[in-house]
Order: C-alpha cells, then sequence, then structure tokens
C-alpha cells in the first residue's frame, strides 16, 4: 500500500477472471453441511501457465468521483480498518475492472485481513498485466509481509513474477515504443483537468499494449491556473523509461513550468534510477526557457534552452550521467505540451519552403509541407528505408503568443530512390513524429492518432490513445 498517495494515483489493468467450484452428490448418504460460503475473489484461481501480457483493450482513466473513493479508501486502511478498507477497493475494482492499482491495494488489504490465498491471485495476476508497476512493490510493501513470511505463497508470487519478467524482456525488444495517454477536460466547476501517460510498446501481432513503466498522472484544479504537463518516453535501446510531469503557465515574465519533475527508471522492474526536481525557469533566466531532457545509462540529463535554442542550464543527474545534445529520444517541453523527438535526421538535410534539400539531392515537397503559421520553426525528420526509399515529416509548432504554444499542420510524404519528387501519405493538424520499430514497419503520428506503415499497405491506425508525442493543449488555427 502506498500510503499517503491520495493524488496522481495509477489506474491500469485487466479484469481478473472469477470462478467457482461447485459439486453433486456420489452416494446416498446425507451431504456434510455446506461450508459458508466464500467471495468469489477467495476462490483461488490458478493463472494460466503462459498468459498473454499487457491489454487487449486500453482503459480509461476512472471519473473524479471514484478517485475520491479511492481516497476514503486509503484513509481506512491508514487508520488500520482493514475489513473497510478492503470493501472500499472491491468495490472499486468491481466497478473499474482495468484499475491495476485499485487490485493491488484490494490485495494489500486481503493480506491485512489473513486471506493469503485470495491475495496471492490478484497479485499474479496482476503481475502479467502490468509488471513494472507491480514487481518493484514486491519486496518492500508492509501490507504484504504476511505474505513475504508464508514460503508457499512466496514461492508462488516469485514464480510469476520470474516469468513476467521474462515475457516483458520480450516484449521490450519486439515491440514499437508507443505511449498510452489520457486526457479529462473539467467537466464541472470543481472537476480537475487530468493527463496521464504510461509508456510502453505496442505488439502488432497480438494487437495489444504492454506498459514499460508505472503510469504518472498530474491535474490542474478548479481555480488553478496553468496546463498539466505528464509525458513518457520509452528508450528501448538503453532498457530506459524517461517522465516528466508538470505545470505548464504563462505570465508577462516568460513561459514557465512549475513542479517540473523528471523520472528515469530501468525496464521492465521498474526501479528507480534517478529523480529530480528542475529549476524554475524563473530563478535561472528572466526569459522564456525550453526544457530539453534525455535519458542516461543511469540516469537523466537536462538543459535549458532560451528561445534561440541557446544553452542556459545544464544537468545531469544519476551516476555517470552526461549531457548529449544529440541523444534520441528526447523531450523537449513547453508550457502546453511536448515534442518528443525519437529519430535523428539524416544528416545535413534542410528544407525551405517545399524545397528539401539533403547532400548531392533535391525533393519537392507536396503542398501540404507549406509553411502556415507565422510563428516559429518547422520540425523536420528524414529517415531512410534501407531500399533507399525517404520519409519526411515535417510538423509546424510552438507558435508563441499571449494564448501560449501550438501547433499546426503535419505532413508525411515518401520519395523513392533517386525521385525529385515526394507523394503525400498523411496530413493533419496536430502532432508529429515517426520512429522505425524493431520489425521494419514505420510507425507515425500525424495529428492525434499514431498510423503502421508497411510496404504494399495502407496505414493502419493505431487505437486511440496510442502516441508518440503527447497532442498540444492548444492548437492554432492556421493563419
Amino acid at each position: 500500500m502506498r500510503r499517503g498517495e491520495q493524488r496522481g494515483r495509477v489506474w491500469l489493468g485487466l479484469a481478473i477472471a472469477l470462478a467457482s467450484a461447485c459439486g453433486s452428490p456420489t452416494s446416498r448418504s446425507p451431504e456434510p453441511a455446506p461450508p459458508e460460503p466464500a467471495t468469489p475473489r477467495d476462490v483461488p484461481v490458478p493463472i494460466p501457465a503462459m498468459p498473454e501480457i499487457g491489454w487487449a483493450e486500453l482503459p480509461a482513466d476512472p471519473p473524479p468521483a471514484a478517485r475520491r473513493a479511492l481516497r476514503e479508501a486509503l484513509r481506512a486502511h491508514e487508520r488500520g480498518d482493514y475489513a473497510a478498507s478492503e470493501a472500499g477497493f472491491r468495490a472499486l475494482a468491481d466497478a473499474h475492472p482495468d484499475a491495476t492499482m485499485a487490485r493491488f491495494d484490494l490485495a494489500c488489504a486481503l493480506a491485512r485481513l489473513g486471506r493469503r490465498d485470495a491475495a496471492v491471485v490478484e497479485l499474479e495476476a496482476l503481475l502479467w498485466l502490468d509488471h513494472p508497476s507491480i514487481a518493484p512493490r514486491l519486496d518492500g510493501d508492509p501490507d504484504l509481509a504476511v505474505i513475504r513470511e508464508d514460503a508457499s505463497a512466496w514461492a508462488r508470487i516469485a514464480s510469476a513474477r520470474d516469468r513476467s519478467r521474462a515475457e516483458w524482456a520480450s516484449a521490450l525488444v519486439r515491440g514499437a515504443p508507443i505511449t498510452h495517454v489520457t486526457e479529462t477536460r473539467a467537466a464541472g466547476a470543481h472537476e480537475p483537468i487530468r493527463r496521464t501517460a504510461q509508456a510502453g510498446v505496442w505488439l502488432h501481432d497480438a494487437r495489444r499494449f504492454v506498459p514499460m513503466s508505472p503510469r504518472i498522472a498530474r491535474e490542474v484544479h478548479d481555480g488553478d491556473e496553468g496546463t498539466p504537463l505528464a509525458v513518457a518516453v520509452l528508450d528501448a535501446p538503453r532498457a530506459r523509461v524517461l517522465t516528466l510531469s508538470g505545470t505548464g503557465a504563462f505570465s508577462e515574465g516568460g513561459d514557465y513550468i512549475y513542479d517540473l519533475e523528471l523520472v528515469a527508471r530501468s525496464v521492465p522492474d521498474g526501479v528507480e534510477l534517478a529523480r529530480a526536481r528542475a529549476p524554475r525557469p524563473d530563478a535561472t533566466s528572466s526569459g522564456w526557457m525550453l526544457p530539453r531532457v534525455h535519458a542516461t545509462a543511469n540516469g537523466l540529463a537536462l538543459d535549458w534552452l532560451d528561445l534561440d535554442r541557446a544553452r542556459r542550464v545544464a544537468r545531469g543527474f544519476g551516476e555517470g550521467s552526461a549531457l548529449d545534445e544529440h541523444a534520441v529520444p528526447r523531450i523537449e517541453a513547453s508550457q502546453d505540451g511536448a515534442r518528443v523527438v525519437w529519430s535523428s535526421s539524416i544528416e545535413g538535410a534542410t528544407l525551405t519552403r517545399r524545397t528539401l534539400r539533403i547532400p548531392a539531392r533535391e525533393i519537392a515537397l507536396p503542398e501540404a509541407h507549406h509553411p502556415r503559421l507565422d510563428g516559429r520553426e518547422r520540425a523536420l525528420t528524414v529517415l531512410a528505408a534501407p531500399d533507399g526509399t525517404l520519409w519526411i515529416l515535417t510538423a509546424e509548432r510552438e507558435q508563441y503568443g499571449m494564448d501560449g504554444w501550438g501547433s499546426g499542420m503535419v505532413a508525411l510524404s515518401r520519395a523513392e530512390r533517386d525521385a525529385t519528387n515526394a507523394s503525400l501519405v498523411l496530413a493533419a493538424r496536430g502532432a508529429g513524429a515517426m520512429l522505425v520499430a524493431p520489425d521494419g514497419a514505420l510507425y507515425a503520428q500525424v495529428g492525434p492518432r499514431v498510423h503502421r506503415i508497411t510496404e504494399g499497405s495502407p496505414p493502419e491506425p493505431l487505437p486511440e490513445g496510442l502516441v508518440l508525442v503527447p497532442s498540444p493543449y492548444r492548437d492554432f488555427e492556421a493563419r
């Protein structure tokens, strides 16, 4: 049980199969008195030898009323009323069957009540749903001491943890890096604006999202000014997840991010490697600042840029951390959101209006790549496929004004080997990014949706909520 954590609660998971046993008389002798009925979750249900990991359907963030009910159950647990907390957690888990951490809390309450078998069943199933969120809590959570002290119960947990870890390690090298995000806009005067993010991979053959880190959340409540920021990125080559959270705000003195917190975790075990609270921008400069951050081998690195992209502050967090200006993936955050740079462009690629120049070659781009905003730069990414095909993505971004920052048109085009003209593949308003997955497919976010693109097939959209880069809070109209 994570005592005292009553905000930013992680709420993801899947339903656990319920089972009940029944029998029939086999002789004429009087039947024994039936045992006292057990609740469905108290019936031990062995998990399959090799269940699928992650989620086939992306879960939603439960509503504010459910989060308030969670806080009530937590308070009951903290004062030692485990029967009340168990009832509260059970009600939440039943009402929201994809609430991973509500189920974990239920397991904790069951353990406190001495119902070890029921707690173990919950924990075994949860390890196959969200190993990075559950595994780090097993060794030290005081609520689970009774399970750790029971050799048989702990052997079951250890076996499930080892087997699920192997599956997560395999998914890490096979899947396409992706992030699941949710956003809840204020529906009433007292409802918060809330964003959550969880980094993971997409296993296309299985059509499943596999989380690689705990979910983060950030809220802005009624009466507070600012935009909630929650960004999570999987750095698969380094087996690290980087998360950024904070509150963006605008004032006459500049564009600020308050309470900016950075965390780097190992994958797939979810072990925290480094945590840092970055300095307030206005403490280091009176101008506008852009934080840029990336994971390192043992931690994370951060630098602050001004509007001209000149470095003002550079810091490393974690043993042996060193800043690499060209490291990918990296996060570049602003008041209204964040840009994630997933891939390094072809060296020497430049863009002038609709003309792409790379060494010894010029390519005319479709009209969708023409600049439409009078604000800041267009982001350009050019990737080369093994057969010589070029993928070109442009994303208008960072228009500055009294209304903050935003994004405009995103366009993705394809140029065959030695071609002097590119053909348009996708175009939309919003955010843009692309990467090449381990299976060779191109994953491109053009607007709010990510598409998987393979040779000879039309772009295939991934489920809504899976992104490479979060959409900006505001989306400016083209001028």
